[in-house]
Protein backbone atom coordinates (compact mmCIF):
# COMPACT_ATOMS: atom_id res chain seq x y z
CA UNK A 1 0.00 0.00 0.00
CA UNK A 2 1.23 3.28 -0.96
CA UNK A 3 1.39 5.68 2.34
CA UNK A 4 0.97 9.85 2.40
CA UNK A 5 4.10 10.84 1.93
CA UNK A 6 5.03 8.61 -1.80
CA UNK A 7 1.41 10.02 -2.74
CA UNK A 8 2.30 13.37 -2.01
CA UNK A 9 5.72 12.75 -4.21
CA UNK A 10 3.85 11.51 -7.27
CA UNK A 11 0.85 14.69 -7.16
CA UNK A 12 3.01 17.45 -5.71
CA UNK A 13 4.35 18.21 -9.78
CA UNK A 14 0.89 17.72 -11.01
CA UNK A 15 -0.83 20.24 -8.10
CA UNK A 16 2.19 22.72 -9.20
CA UNK A 17 0.81 23.02 -12.23
CA UNK A 18 -1.79 26.17 -12.96
CA UNK A 19 -5.51 24.57 -14.18
CA UNK A 20 -4.36 26.66 -17.65
CA UNK A 21 -2.05 23.65 -18.26
CA UNK A 22 -3.44 20.73 -17.04
CA UNK A 23 -7.14 22.06 -19.11
CA UNK A 24 -6.31 24.98 -21.73
CA UNK A 25 -9.01 26.97 -21.78
CA UNK A 26 -10.76 26.89 -25.47
CA UNK A 27 -9.67 30.72 -26.24
CA UNK A 28 -6.33 30.03 -26.08
CA UNK A 29 -6.98 26.42 -27.87
CA UNK A 30 -8.87 28.87 -30.31
CA UNK A 31 -5.89 30.99 -30.85
CA UNK A 32 -3.22 28.34 -31.56
CA UNK A 33 -4.86 27.03 -34.15
CA UNK A 34 -6.53 30.00 -36.04
CA UNK A 35 -5.04 33.37 -38.33
CA UNK A 36 -6.47 36.53 -38.34
CA UNK A 37 -5.98 39.00 -41.17
CA UNK A 38 -6.62 42.60 -41.52
CA UNK A 39 -7.56 43.90 -45.16
CA UNK A 40 -7.65 47.04 -46.12
CA UNK A 41 -8.01 49.05 -49.73
CA UNK A 42 -6.21 51.71 -51.79
CA UNK A 43 -2.89 53.12 -50.45
CA UNK A 44 -1.30 55.94 -52.15
CA UNK A 45 1.31 57.62 -49.93
CA UNK A 46 2.01 60.29 -52.37
CA UNK A 47 -0.01 63.08 -54.11
CA UNK A 48 -1.35 65.65 -52.08
CA UNK A 49 -0.57 63.84 -48.74
CA UNK A 50 3.29 64.75 -49.34
CA UNK A 51 2.60 67.85 -47.33
CA UNK A 52 1.81 66.17 -44.15
CA UNK A 53 4.35 63.00 -44.16
CA UNK A 54 7.12 65.80 -45.26
CA UNK A 55 6.27 67.21 -41.74
CA UNK A 56 5.26 63.91 -39.71
CA UNK A 57 6.82 61.38 -41.55
CA UNK A 58 6.07 58.31 -43.38
CA UNK A 59 3.63 57.06 -40.31
CA UNK A 60 1.73 59.61 -40.50
CA UNK A 61 -1.24 58.16 -42.09
CA UNK A 62 -1.42 55.44 -39.89
CA UNK A 63 -1.09 56.93 -36.77
CA UNK A 64 -4.90 56.30 -35.90
CA UNK A 65 -5.07 53.09 -37.01
CA UNK A 66 -2.11 51.24 -36.49
CA UNK A 67 -3.55 49.37 -33.03
CA UNK A 68 -5.97 47.87 -35.24
CA UNK A 69 -3.40 47.30 -38.26
CA UNK A 70 -1.20 45.53 -35.69
CA UNK A 71 -3.63 43.31 -34.18
CA UNK A 72 -3.91 40.55 -36.53
CA UNK A 73 -1.27 38.14 -38.00
CA UNK A 74 -1.58 39.44 -41.28
CA UNK A 75 -1.82 43.31 -42.85
CA UNK A 76 -2.86 43.56 -46.43
CA UNK A 77 -3.36 46.33 -48.42
CA UNK A 78 -3.15 47.26 -51.92
CA UNK A 79 -0.02 49.55 -52.62
CA UNK A 80 -1.46 51.86 -56.03
CA UNK A 81 1.98 52.84 -57.51
CA UNK A 82 5.45 52.15 -56.80
CA UNK A 83 7.74 53.43 -54.22
CA UNK A 84 10.81 54.67 -55.68
CA UNK A 85 12.89 57.34 -56.72
CA UNK A 86 13.65 56.08 -60.10
CA UNK A 87 11.63 55.86 -63.49
CA UNK A 88 10.47 57.24 -66.50
CA UNK A 89 6.86 58.95 -66.13
CA UNK A 90 4.37 57.37 -68.40
CA UNK A 91 3.57 59.46 -71.06
CA UNK A 92 -0.03 60.23 -72.34
CA UNK A 93 -1.42 58.67 -69.15
CA UNK A 94 -3.91 61.40 -66.85
CA UNK A 95 -2.97 59.94 -63.30
CA UNK A 96 0.70 58.69 -62.24
CA UNK A 97 1.27 57.91 -58.69
CA UNK A 98 4.71 57.55 -57.50
CA UNK A 99 6.15 57.72 -53.59
CA UNK A 100 8.78 58.00 -52.01
CA UNK A 101 10.84 54.78 -51.09
CA UNK A 102 11.02 55.73 -47.42
CA UNK A 103 6.66 55.23 -47.49
CA UNK A 104 8.38 51.24 -46.90
CA UNK A 105 9.16 51.70 -43.88
CA UNK A 106 6.00 53.44 -43.08
CA UNK A 107 3.86 50.32 -44.09
CA UNK A 108 6.07 48.44 -42.14
CA UNK A 109 5.71 50.02 -38.62
CA UNK A 110 2.27 50.19 -39.11
CA UNK A 111 2.13 46.46 -39.39
CA UNK A 112 1.29 45.51 -43.34
CA UNK A 113 2.94 42.08 -44.10
CA UNK A 114 1.75 41.77 -47.62
CA UNK A 115 0.62 44.30 -50.49
CA UNK A 116 -0.41 43.91 -54.10
CA UNK A 117 1.49 45.43 -56.73
CA UNK A 118 -1.44 44.03 -59.26
CA UNK A 119 -2.35 47.31 -60.18
CA UNK A 120 -3.47 50.17 -63.35
CA UNK A 121 -0.06 52.51 -61.37
CA UNK A 122 2.20 49.94 -60.30
CA UNK A 123 3.93 50.56 -64.24
CA UNK A 124 3.66 54.36 -63.77
CA UNK A 125 7.16 54.63 -63.91
CA UNK A 126 8.47 51.71 -65.62
CA UNK A 127 10.19 48.58 -65.02
CA UNK A 128 13.34 50.52 -62.49
CA UNK A 129 10.38 51.84 -60.56
CA UNK A 130 8.63 48.57 -60.39
CA UNK A 131 12.13 46.78 -58.98
CA UNK A 132 13.13 49.55 -56.54
CA UNK A 133 9.61 49.03 -55.05
CA UNK A 134 9.81 45.16 -54.55
CA UNK A 135 13.54 45.58 -53.33
CA UNK A 136 12.36 48.51 -50.65
CA UNK A 137 9.41 46.20 -49.76
CA UNK A 138 11.66 43.56 -49.24
CA UNK A 139 13.85 45.34 -47.07
CA UNK A 140 11.08 45.87 -45.11
CA UNK A 141 10.08 42.36 -44.89
CA UNK A 142 6.68 43.26 -46.68
CA UNK A 143 6.11 40.73 -49.31
CA UNK A 144 4.83 42.12 -52.71
CA UNK A 145 2.48 40.51 -54.77
CA UNK A 146 0.93 40.82 -58.09
CA UNK A 147 3.69 42.10 -60.01
CA UNK A 148 7.49 41.22 -61.21
CA UNK A 149 10.44 41.22 -63.65
CA UNK A 150 8.45 38.60 -65.94
CA UNK A 151 4.72 36.62 -66.02
CA UNK A 152 6.36 34.14 -63.80
CA UNK A 153 7.38 35.95 -60.86
CA UNK A 154 4.53 38.27 -61.24
CA UNK A 155 1.97 35.27 -60.66
CA UNK A 156 4.13 33.93 -57.51
CA UNK A 157 2.15 33.83 -54.37
CA UNK A 158 3.10 35.46 -50.75
CA UNK A 159 3.52 32.41 -48.17
CA UNK A 160 3.13 32.68 -44.76
CA UNK A 161 2.96 29.49 -41.70
CA UNK A 162 1.52 30.65 -38.72
CA UNK A 163 0.14 28.26 -35.86
CA UNK A 164 0.12 25.51 -38.14
CA UNK A 165 -1.52 26.76 -40.90
CA UNK A 166 0.01 27.47 -44.78
CA UNK A 167 -1.55 30.68 -46.32
CA UNK A 168 -0.90 31.50 -49.59
CA UNK A 169 -1.93 34.77 -50.85
CA UNK A 170 -2.25 35.64 -55.08
CA UNK A 171 -2.93 38.78 -56.74
CA UNK A 172 -4.29 40.50 -60.55
CA UNK A 173 -5.30 42.64 -62.14
CA UNK A 174 -8.15 43.68 -64.30
CA UNK A 175 -7.38 47.13 -65.58
CA UNK A 176 -6.07 49.43 -68.45
CA UNK A 177 -3.70 50.17 -69.39
CA UNK A 178 -3.40 46.65 -71.10
CA UNK A 179 0.60 47.17 -72.21
CA UNK A 180 1.25 47.69 -67.71
CA UNK A 181 0.60 43.81 -68.07
CA UNK A 182 3.57 41.18 -67.36
CA UNK A 183 4.40 38.67 -70.16
CA UNK A 184 6.54 36.15 -70.53
CA UNK A 185 9.83 38.28 -71.11
CA UNK A 186 8.40 41.45 -69.82
CA UNK A 187 7.99 43.13 -66.55
CA UNK A 188 4.42 44.12 -65.47
CA UNK A 189 1.57 43.14 -62.94
CA UNK A 190 -0.04 39.59 -63.03
CA UNK A 191 -3.08 39.71 -66.18
CA UNK A 192 -6.75 38.56 -64.95
CA UNK A 193 -6.86 35.61 -67.10
CA UNK A 194 -8.88 32.95 -66.01
CA UNK A 195 -6.77 29.98 -67.13
CA UNK A 196 -3.99 31.38 -65.37
CA UNK A 197 -5.94 32.73 -61.85
CA UNK A 198 -7.51 28.88 -61.96
CA UNK A 199 -3.98 27.42 -62.51
CA UNK A 200 -2.52 29.56 -60.08
CA UNK A 201 -5.18 29.04 -57.29
CA UNK A 202 -5.37 25.20 -57.40
CA UNK A 203 -1.65 25.17 -57.36
CA UNK A 204 -1.29 27.13 -54.33
CA UNK A 205 -4.20 25.02 -52.51
CA UNK A 206 -1.90 21.55 -53.40
CA UNK A 207 0.46 22.70 -51.01
CA UNK A 208 -1.43 25.28 -48.38
CA UNK A 209 -4.73 25.67 -46.43
CA UNK A 210 -5.80 28.64 -47.02
CA UNK A 211 -5.49 31.07 -50.44
CA UNK A 212 -6.40 34.00 -50.59
CA UNK A 213 -6.72 36.09 -53.54
CA UNK A 214 -6.50 39.74 -54.52
CA UNK A 215 -8.39 41.62 -57.43
CA UNK A 216 -7.53 45.27 -58.89
CA UNK A 217 -11.02 45.26 -60.79
CA UNK A 218 -14.48 46.96 -61.54
CA UNK A 219 -14.96 50.56 -61.74
CA UNK A 220 -14.13 53.72 -60.15
CA UNK A 221 -17.35 54.99 -57.88
CA UNK A 222 -19.25 52.06 -58.36
CA UNK A 223 -21.25 50.94 -55.98
CA UNK A 224 -22.53 47.47 -57.36
CA UNK A 225 -19.47 45.29 -58.84
CA UNK A 226 -19.96 44.55 -62.27
CA UNK A 227 -21.24 40.87 -63.65
CA UNK A 228 -17.60 39.67 -64.60
CA UNK A 229 -16.57 40.27 -60.86
CA UNK A 230 -19.33 38.33 -59.47
CA UNK A 231 -18.28 35.50 -61.51
CA UNK A 232 -14.05 35.16 -61.17
CA UNK A 233 -15.32 36.18 -57.39
CA UNK A 234 -17.29 32.60 -57.90
CA UNK A 235 -14.30 31.12 -59.80
CA UNK A 236 -11.83 31.80 -57.33
CA UNK A 237 -13.82 30.08 -54.77
CA UNK A 238 -14.10 27.07 -56.72
CA UNK A 239 -11.25 26.60 -57.42
CA UNK A 240 -10.32 26.60 -53.70
CA UNK A 241 -9.36 30.20 -52.67
CA UNK A 242 -10.75 30.95 -49.17
CA UNK A 243 -10.74 34.62 -49.44
CA UNK A 244 -11.18 37.24 -52.15
CA UNK A 245 -10.43 40.58 -51.57
CA UNK A 246 -11.36 43.29 -54.36
CA UNK A 247 -10.32 47.09 -55.18
CA UNK A 248 -10.08 49.60 -57.25
CA UNK A 249 -13.52 51.52 -57.02
CA UNK A 250 -12.46 53.66 -54.54
CA UNK A 251 -15.19 53.05 -52.62
CA UNK A 252 -16.88 50.49 -51.10
CA UNK A 253 -18.97 47.41 -52.87
CA UNK A 254 -20.99 44.76 -51.18
CA UNK A 255 -19.57 41.49 -49.37
CA UNK A 256 -20.78 37.84 -50.19
CA UNK A 257 -20.55 34.16 -48.23
CA UNK A 258 -20.10 31.79 -51.48
CA UNK A 259 -19.82 28.20 -51.20
CA UNK A 260 -17.93 28.71 -47.52
CA UNK A 261 -15.72 31.42 -48.59
CA UNK A 262 -16.05 35.42 -48.50
CA UNK A 263 -15.83 38.09 -51.09
CA UNK A 264 -15.59 41.60 -50.63
CA UNK A 265 -15.59 43.24 -53.69
CA UNK A 266 -14.38 46.64 -53.04
CA UNK A 267 -12.48 47.37 -49.38
CA UNK A 268 -12.74 50.58 -50.76
CA UNK A 269 -9.71 53.34 -50.41
CA UNK A 270 -7.35 53.39 -47.08
CA UNK A 271 -4.58 55.96 -46.89
CA UNK A 272 -5.01 57.89 -50.67
CA UNK A 273 -3.16 60.81 -51.77
CA UNK A 274 -6.39 62.86 -52.67
CA UNK A 275 -8.98 65.46 -51.76
CA UNK A 276 -11.87 63.53 -53.47
CA UNK A 277 -15.20 64.52 -52.58
CA UNK A 278 -16.47 61.85 -54.05
CA UNK A 279 -14.69 59.04 -51.66
CA UNK A 280 -15.52 59.32 -47.64
CA UNK A 281 -16.18 55.83 -46.11
CA UNK A 282 -13.84 52.83 -46.20
CA UNK A 283 -13.21 49.69 -44.00
CA UNK A 284 -11.17 47.50 -42.73
CA UNK A 285 -11.98 43.70 -42.92
CA UNK A 286 -10.91 41.44 -40.05
CA UNK A 287 -11.03 37.85 -40.61
CA UNK A 288 -10.35 34.74 -39.05
CA UNK A 289 -9.76 31.31 -39.87
CA UNK A 290 -8.34 28.23 -39.50
CA UNK A 291 -7.45 25.31 -41.96
CA UNK A 292 -10.97 24.33 -42.65
CA UNK A 293 -13.38 27.17 -42.56
CA UNK A 294 -13.63 30.96 -41.62
CA UNK A 295 -14.77 31.54 -37.99
CA UNK A 296 -15.42 34.97 -38.28
CA UNK A 297 -15.61 38.02 -40.35
CA UNK A 298 -16.09 41.65 -38.90
CA UNK A 299 -16.03 44.97 -40.85
CA UNK A 300 -14.47 48.21 -39.28
CA UNK A 301 -16.21 51.02 -40.61
CA UNK A 302 -13.58 54.19 -40.82
CA UNK A 303 -13.65 57.94 -42.47
CA UNK A 304 -11.17 58.30 -45.60
CA UNK A 305 -12.33 61.68 -46.57
CA UNK A 306 -9.38 63.62 -46.45
CA UNK A 307 -11.19 67.14 -46.39
CA UNK A 308 -11.70 66.03 -42.77
CA UNK A 309 -9.72 62.79 -41.75
CA UNK A 310 -6.21 65.21 -43.89
CA UNK A 311 -5.14 61.76 -45.04
CA UNK A 312 -4.97 59.85 -41.96
CA UNK A 313 -8.04 57.37 -42.03
CA UNK A 314 -10.04 56.90 -38.64
CA UNK A 315 -12.45 54.41 -37.22
CA UNK A 316 -16.15 55.82 -36.97
CA UNK A 317 -17.89 55.30 -34.05
CA UNK A 318 -21.68 55.70 -32.78
CA UNK A 319 -24.33 57.08 -35.35
CA UNK A 320 -21.36 57.62 -37.76
CA UNK A 321 -20.43 54.19 -37.56
CA UNK A 322 -23.70 53.05 -38.07
CA UNK A 323 -24.40 54.59 -40.86
CA UNK A 324 -21.86 53.54 -43.08
CA UNK A 325 -22.14 49.88 -41.81
CA UNK A 326 -26.12 50.45 -42.76
CA UNK A 327 -24.87 51.27 -46.12
CA UNK A 328 -22.54 48.21 -46.37
CA UNK A 329 -25.84 46.22 -45.44
CA UNK A 330 -28.02 47.79 -48.25
CA UNK A 331 -25.49 46.86 -51.27
CA UNK A 332 -24.98 43.21 -49.88
CA UNK A 333 -28.59 42.43 -49.75
CA UNK A 334 -28.74 41.21 -53.29
CA UNK A 335 -25.79 38.55 -51.89
CA UNK A 336 -28.16 37.69 -48.96
CA UNK A 337 -25.38 38.51 -46.95
CA UNK A 338 -26.69 39.72 -43.18
CA UNK A 339 -24.47 42.35 -41.31
CA UNK A 340 -25.50 43.21 -37.75
CA UNK A 341 -24.29 46.21 -36.32
CA UNK A 342 -22.19 45.78 -32.58
CA UNK A 343 -19.64 47.18 -30.81
CA UNK A 344 -19.14 50.33 -33.80
CA UNK A 345 -18.79 47.56 -35.99
CA UNK A 346 -20.33 45.29 -39.11
CA UNK A 347 -20.12 41.40 -37.95
CA UNK A 348 -21.06 39.22 -41.21
CA UNK A 349 -23.63 36.33 -40.51
CA UNK A 350 -21.58 33.43 -41.30
CA UNK A 351 -23.69 30.29 -42.99
CA UNK A 352 -23.82 27.78 -41.01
Amino acid sequence: MINLKTLLFFLLPFLLLSPDTLYPSDEKTTKENTVSIIAVGDVMIGGNVKEFTDQFGFEYPFEATKEILKEADITFCNLEGPISKKGLKEEGKEFTFKTNPKAAEGLANAGFDVVSLANNHIMDFGPDALFETIEHLGKNNIKGIGAGKDLSSSRKPALFEINGIKIAFLAYAFTFPLHFYAEQDKPGSAPGVPEFIEKDIKKAKQKNDVVIVSFHWGAELMTEPKEYQIKMGHNAIDWGATIVLGHHPHVLQGIELYNNGLIAYSLGNFAFGSYSKNVKDGMMLSVKFNKVKIQEANVIPISVYNIDVLFQPKALKGDDAKRVINHLKEISQGFNTEIEFVDDAGMVMLKK
